[in-house]
């Protein structure tokens, strides 16, 4: 890739950038040419090329990517992803966290395959320090040493003759805080080892090119060039004037239920809590037990803490139903594959013994499907479930969970996200709080303190 003369421009930004007082924000123009070798059907290795050219902004607390059309904005004070439709001045955002949360779990995951494969290989089929680079995770037992050495105009980092990581020394002196936000940049877009990126971070300049290498099964690599650049005015990050949208899924399903929830008030929220203990207590006095107990599951999983002592009175009276009796027994731990094998039928007689309230049949049923490894039976009771009720909080966290164990965090946190906006207090939520404090504290150099 060819890069402009830009020693006048330094100058400038040298002058502009140093002396200021207020942390303006910094726009980068970069041109990008990635690279991916794969073995074609003549078991040749070939590369395929793509070229683009990006502008980052470097700002107090956040960094922007946009790429035709489309602005993603990186919000370290709120920890959320925001993208940005330019054209049309709408948003929708995502947690921070299905980042390193992905990044860990696939990390974990890299080491069991390579530690299965050692066994049946005569060698492991990838270093654990091409995994580190590859996902910026340092492991917990990691002594390998990168190669640090200067040649020509530029600085590698290399790993047994390996290619990780190398830079121009031609750069421009900043504020260290922009440093410090373009190693962020680098980390969530491309990835690198974190003693290099540390590096990156410690540096008073940003190089001009950047060259990196990841070793996965196939070689892929990315060159970075920088084209110009300038300062604007210290704004913060906003979405003044942005309408927020719904986004698009996968799943057309999935896409339905979370732009539906988007569209509803608390007090739609409140009035659902209402309707469904005036339910109950009609359900209560008709002595039809097992249509009371699945109003109040409904209850409780959007409420999320211990329901009304009132109600749990009035359905101690019905636990001798028999009906009611042999439900519990269906939705209760199985103690082996048999047993949640027959649960499951169990629980699909059910569904013929209630009009208005299967829903939580639904999500019993998958609890039990999830427990016998199949998650996408699982995930579809859940999308059954909350297509009939979509402010059950408890399912919308368990649809997370196993979205999670599937490899796809971006559903996962918009799961979670969800719940949260149901009820915030919710108390199956508190593991997934725990999860991002514990990510944030072990893996500081995702976040900006």
């Amino acid at each position: 890739m060819k890069r402009k003369n830009l020693k006048s421009q330094l100058l400038i930004i040298f002058l502009l950038v140093s002396p200021i007082q207020v942390f303006a924000n910094l726009e980068l123009d970069i041109e990008i040419e990635r690279k991916s070798w794969a073995v074609n059907k003549n078991k040749e290795k070939k590369a395929q090329t793509k070229e683009s050219r990006i502008n980052v902004v470097l700002g107090d607390r956040f960094f922007s990517v946009q790429e035709d059309g489309k602005k993603v904005v990186y919000d370290f004070i709120e920890k959320r992803i925001f993208t940005i439709d330019v054209n049309k001045n709408s948003f929708y955002s995502d947690s921070l966290y299905r980042v390193i949360g992905f990044n860990t779990y696939e990390f974990r995951n890299r080491l069991y395959q390579r530690q299965f494969l050692a066994k049946i290989m005569q060698k492991p089929p990838s270093e654990i320090l091409f995994i580190e680079h590859e996902l910026s995770i340092l492991g917990k037992d990691s002594t390998e040493e990168i190669n640090k050495s200067e040649g020509g105009n530029s600085i590698y980092y290399k790993w047994k003759d390996k290619d990780l990581f190398n830079f121009s020394k031609e750069s421009f002196k900043v504020d260290s805080r922009y440093v410090q936000m373009f190693s962020m940049f680098i980390r969530y877009y491309f990835g690198g080892h974190p003693s290099i990126l540390n590096e990156l971070k410690g540096m008073s300049e940003i190089p001009s090119e950047i060259n990196g290498f990841n070793h996965g099964m196939f070689l892929k690599s990315y060159s970075l060039s920088l084209i110009n650049y300038k300062t604007l005015s210290a704004n913060p990050f906003s979405i003044e004037g942005l309408t927020s949208v719904g986004f698009e899924e996968k799943d057309n399903r999935l896409f339905k239920l979370f732009n539906r929830l988007r569209n509803l008030s608390n007090s739609d929220m409140r009035k659902n809590l209402i309707d469904l203990s005036n339910y109950f207590d009609e359900q209560i006095k008709k002595k039809n037990y097992l249509e009371a107990f699945l109003s109040i599951s409904e209850y409780q999983s959007q409420y999320g803490q211990l329901i009304p002592s009132s109600m749990s009175r009035a359905l101690k009276e019905g636990l001798e139903d028999e009906s009611l009796k042999n439900l519990l027994v269906a939705i209760g731990n199985p103690k082996n594959k048999e047993e949640a094998i027959k649960r499951v039928s169990d629980l699909k007689g059910f569904q013929k013994l209630t009009d208005k309230r299967k829903a939580m049949l639904f999500v019993f049923e998958a609890n039990h499907q999830g427990s016998l490894g199949k998650h996408q039976e699982a995930i579809n009771l859940f999308l059954k479930a909350l297509n009939q009720n979509p402010f059950l909080a408890g399912a919308w966290k368990d649809l997370g969970d196993l979205f999670f164990k599937s490899y796809m965090p971006l559903e996962s946190w918009r799961c979670w996200d969800v719940a949260r906006k149901i009820s915030p207090n919710h108390d199956l939520l508190k593991p997934i709080e725990a999860f991002e404090k514990n990510l944030a504290s072990t893996h500081p150099e995702y976040f900006v303190p």
